[in-house]
């Protein structure tokens, strides 16, 4: 094991396929798990500036660096981020510090489902909110000929209006 500031800078574990164009570095399996953990990093109490887990890449172009697949999952979550006691914090961060790299079609977050009929396809909810804001949505003073919010259908036939506001339990 290491010991110490800088004892394990090289990895304790470590995996060196500097060559390799194709395939798979590090595979486990377990068709049969039914309620364990393939893989798990815990008992770190004392973290502040490191990484429990960092995946980086400088590809300029690649379809995804990380991929998570449930294309059987019908019922439950596919993927968890949990915090109980964040104050100050944030649970989900996406950060893109480029200067101007993004031109009109990037975007940081999408979310596609096609051939989705029903549902929600992005749900916010917190039953005990009092101050505060379920969603934020800020421009700074730059902005000319973007929207802030900008919703388009091609519907030709929504019965209930493209946007809903309901307050019925509104009382002033």
């Amino acid at each position: 094991y290491a010991r110490g500031p800088g004892m394990g800078a090289s990895g304790v574990a470590n995996i060196k396929a500097n060559n390799m164009t194709d395939g798979v570095g590090l595979k486990i399996e377990t068709d049969r798990l039914t309620s364990g953990i393939a893989l798990e990093i815990v008992g770190n109490t004392d973290l502040n500036t490191g990484k429990l887990l960092k995946i980086e890449t400088e590809s300029l172009n690649t379809t995804a660096t990380v991929e998570i697949t449930g294309n059987q999952l019908q019922y439950g979550t596919l993927s968890k981020f949990q915090a109980n006691l964040v104050n100050e914090g944030t649970v989900l961060e996406i950060i893109s510090n480029g200067i101007d790299t993004m031109n009109k079609t990037g975007k940081l977050l999408d979310v596609t489902a096609i051939k989705q009929r029903q549902g929600t396809l992005i749900n916010v909810m917190s039953e005990d909110l009092t101050t505060g804001s379920g969603i934020h949505i800020s421009t700074g003073d730059q902005l000319t000929t973007g929207h802030a919010l900008s919703i388009v259908t091609e519907s030709v036939s929504v019965l209930d209006g493209v946007v809903n506001f309901n307050a019925d339990k509104l009382k002033h």
